[in-house]
């Protein structure tokens, strides 16, 4: 189990309400890596503030993880942000999708999917009004991950599936 691969993928939003003057992806992205650096300090070992200015940043934190990672990384750690996209008047449009809902999918078993943050201050439900369902499934399916047979959970799986195909 310690040697599994682990994947994570995070949308977030492509500007901040804490950051005016930052509407557009390419100027969010720098205050993303910023943001994420503030935030884990306290949690993780990272990299050093000089690479957090690019995509190099997600590198510095999975060789702090794991040195043999190398630039392999990038196969494991990604953020994106949602937009819509249609036709009006004969012009392609296109708008950001903010999202403000949280959905945590582990290892197709179990779900936690709401509006409260994932944090003990939010799902502890003693501050925050914000609400959150956590699924542990127990509908197991046969299933492969990391190229080992396995039980997942039928609906972690199915919404992990439909998610992807949808937002892909």
């Amino acid at each position: 189990m310690a040697n599994r691969v682990k994947c994570v993928t995070g949308d977030t939003p492509c500007h901040f309400e804490d950051a005016p003057g930052l509407r557009t992806e390419n100027n969010a992205k720098p205050h993303l890596y910023n943001l994420i650096k503030k935030k884990s300090t306290r949690h993780l070992r990272i990299a050093p503030p000089s690479s957090w200015s690019s995509a190099e940043a997600y590198g510095g934190i999975a060789r702090e993880w794991d040195p043999s990672v190398g630039n392999q990384w990038i196969n494991y750690i990604s953020f994106c942000g949602l937009r819509n996209y249609a036709e009006l008047e004969g012009k392609l449009i296109t708008e950001l999708i903010y999202v403000h809902s949280k959905l945590l999918i582990a290892d197709d078993n179990t779900v936690i999917i709401g509006s409260a943050n994932i944090n003990d201050r939010s799902m502890l439900g003693k501050r925050d009004s914000e609400v959150a369902v956590i699924v542990e499934d127990t509908d197991m399916i046969p299933s492969v991950m990391d190229g080992e047979d396995l039980k997942v959970g039928r609906f972690a799986q199915s919404l992990r599936l439909q998610c992807f195909r949808y937002h892909s």
